[in-house]
């Protein structure tokens, strides 16, 4: 018998699941996923059971689903939404900054069905894995314990490394530990310049790959770039392959990436502006298809314009007008039960 078709409605088969607002870090660059970074919002079980059931019922095909926040380690309930989303697709990882994790919760989060946990890790070598906003606790040795624990009782573990003043200068340091480490899952992120805590302000603190290319190329076998998802693929002399992904912003390739689904249990289009749509399970279809169009894509004709901020500019690209969220929603029979614009 053959089985039901699969339902193809979140940006790029992905889904990116902030189950809180919350975070025991104050990173300097923090998107906070586009959430408030004051408030203390905490995802419902039962909305994520409820979204489990939606996703089987309705043979929604999901690649990945990523589980972040904030810090999701402060959600109380993190195994029991783990292990609601466990079958909805065909991998589950764990966003972290890995500070409040040790060996039994690693064990834990892999038997409710984690198979990836990705550690937001920027220095092996300072006081602190990260640059923070504020004086922040943070033990770099339980930290790099805990990475290499997961890596070995979660093979397919992974760092997140974001480029920055803070770390620039040692980048030759973080990547040989990786290359010596083996550490062949590793991306460096390339800084989204927006200050997301002193709204919108622009700051210099990122280091751009060109610069990285230009003085570490010698590092590099082949280099090669994915313009869908706007990722340089570089290969070293040892055979490892390293990520780099640009700002996204800046490629504005976020169709490419993923869905994003808040603390609040919103859609949310663009991390930089507060539209968000609230979920309605009865209208999903509908609602995820919208956002799907509200949001960046620069490799297809149709795509929607941002300004820096965030906010939508009405502009023809090749002949296409794209309207504004309010002009999009009037047109639509798509009843909101909640829309901050």
């Amino acid at each position: 018998m053959i089985g039901k078709p699969k339902q193809h409605i979140f940006a790029n088969d992905r889904l990116r699941i902030s189950v809180t607002s919350c975070c025991n870090f104050k990173c300097i660059y923090c998107t906070n996923e586009g959430q408030a970074h004051n408030n203390n919002d905490f995802i419902s079980v039962e909305f994520i059971k409820r979204l489990s059931d939606f996703i089987k019922t309705n043979g929604v095909y999901i690649k990945k689903i990523n589980i972040t926040g904030g810090e999701p380690l402060l959600h109380p309930g993190l195994i029991e939404i783990v292990t609601a989303l466990n079958g909805c697709a065909d991998a589950l990882t764990l966003n972290t900054n890995g500070e409040l994790l040790d060996f039994q919760k690693i064990i834990a989060l892999k038997n409710a069905g984690i198979n990836c946990i990705k550690f937001g890790i920027d220095s092996f070598f300072k006081k602190t894995t990260k640059p923070f906003y504020k004086n922040t606790a943070c033990n770099r040795e339980k930290v790099i314990e805990n990475f290499f624990f997961a890596k070995s009782a979660v093979p397919r573990t992974s760092i997140n490394m974001v480029l920055t003043d803070f770390n620039c200068h040692e980048f030759e340091d973080n990547l040989n530990f990786c290359i010596s480490n083996k550490i062949d899952r590793v991306e460096f992120l390339e800084l989204i310049t927006f200050d997301f805590r002193k709204r919108g302000e622009t700051f210099s603190y990122g280091r751009p790959f060109t610069e990285v290319f230009k003085e570490d190329k010698g590092f590099f076998k082949k280099i090669s770039y994915n313009i869908r998802l706007g990722k340089y693929l570089c290969e070293t002399h040892n055979g490892l392959t390293m990520q780099m992904a640009d700002d996204f912003c800046k490629s504005r390739v976020c169709r490419n990436l993923w869905t994003r689904i808040d603390a609040k249990e919103n859609l949310v289009s663009c991390i930089k502006t507060r539209a968000k749509i609230k979920i309605d399970f009865s209208q999903l279809f509908d609602q995820a298809k919208m956002n799907n169009n509200l949001m960046c894509d620069a490799i297809v004709d149709k795509r929607i314009v941002r300004n820096y901020d965030g906010e939508l500019l009405p502009e023809n690209v090749k002949g296409d007008y794209h309207p504004s969220y309010t002009e999009i929603i009037q047109g639509s029979n798509i009843k909101f039960s909640e829309l901050d614009l």
